[in-house]
């Protein structure tokens, strides 16, 4: 065992007897000291995330994520529990509790991967047109409650979109996501810059709006609406046969995808949370339900 899997198993081993009194049994052994992922002290950094382990209670099987205590993200999960939805737009922790460190651990039931994580479409492969509307709306719906409690995830990307128990998206992964609070109109950047809140860079900018690539004060609203649309066009508007059909029967959507990723950032965000109206051209369409020939589309 490498001696970073050795001190990080040390590390989860130092809170198991406090999850364990909670019910919890983690499996550290096959996790971290077995073949599992590779592992980092970064995760352990006082402002930094921990990676999330597999834990069983009562034969259901959970994950326990580690993070600092009173971090952004931590900040993230109290704003966001504060503003629960019967339709969580994140994955929300069951149970909450502290350890060694000032460490903070979460336990949120496993979720699925997202089926259309590979940015490639197949050919040939059909979805039904009505599960595909639900998608399109709860994306939509995920990004406004989301931003409606005062947060923005900074991290939308298709390995940070998870199943629910309805197969229908929420978004995980907070690392590096900021309460936007009481200025949600501050201006965010990866590199200093005055008048700005300063955000941790990141590798991903495929999913990143252009102002946050060129490294210029940024709009985290917006980034997370960019971010989406990307999403949804990787995934629904790829192939030619999913361009054919989606311009002859949802115009709307394709025009939904262009305002997501407008340059203008304030054109962007009324995009993305006029999902009540946008949404309604969208699954308002019973005639595609009714069709046959269009009761499917691609992906």
């Amino acid at each position: 065992m490498s001696s970073d899997r050795g001190r990080f198993a040390k590390l989860w081993r130092e809170i198991e007897p406090i999850a364990n009194a909670k019910g919890y049994d983690l499996n550290i052994k096959e996790h971290i000291e077995g073949h599992g992922h590779s592992v980092d002290e970064y995760f352990w950094l006082p402002d930094k995330s921990g990676m999330a382990i597999p834990a069983t209670k009562d034969g259901r099987h959970y994950y326990i994520r580690s993070m600092g205590k009173d971090t952004e993200e931590h900040k993230c999960i109290l704003r966001l529990l504060q503003d629960i939805s019967f339709e969580p737009a994140t994955a929300i922790p069951i149970d909450i509790f502290e350890g060694p460190r000032d460490r903070v651990f979460m336990v949120m039931h496993q979720l699925a991967p997202h089926w259309l994580v590979p940015w490639h479409t197949i050919e040939d492969h059909s979805m039904s047109v009505a599960y595909f509307m639900r998608i399109v709306t709860r994306m939509l719906q995920n990004i406004a409650r989301l931003h409606a409690a005062g947060v923005a995830h900074l991290d939308i990307r298709p390995h940070n979109v998870m199943l629910d128990n309805d197969g229908l998206p929420v978004f995980i992964d907070l690392g590096v996501s900021i309460v936007v609070g009481d200025e949600p109109n501050l201006p965010l950047c990866t590199t200093p810059c005055p008048g700005t809140r300063l955000v941790p860079c990141t590798t991903q900018f495929g999913f990143h709006a252009p102002q946050r690539v060129a490294e210029q004060p940024f709009d985290g609203r917006a980034d997370d609406v960019f971010g989406v649309g990307v999403f949804l066009e990787r995934c629904f508007f790829a192939t030619p046969s999913q361009k054919a059909l989606l311009k002859e029967i949802l115009t709307e959507f394709e025009r939904l995808l262009t305002m997501m990723r407008e340059e203008d950032e304030s054109l962007r965000i009324k995009a993305g949370y006029a999902y009540d109206q946008r949404v309604k051209m969208v699954i308002d369409r019973p005639d595609l339900l009714n069709d046959e020939a269009t009761s499917r589309m691609p992906f």
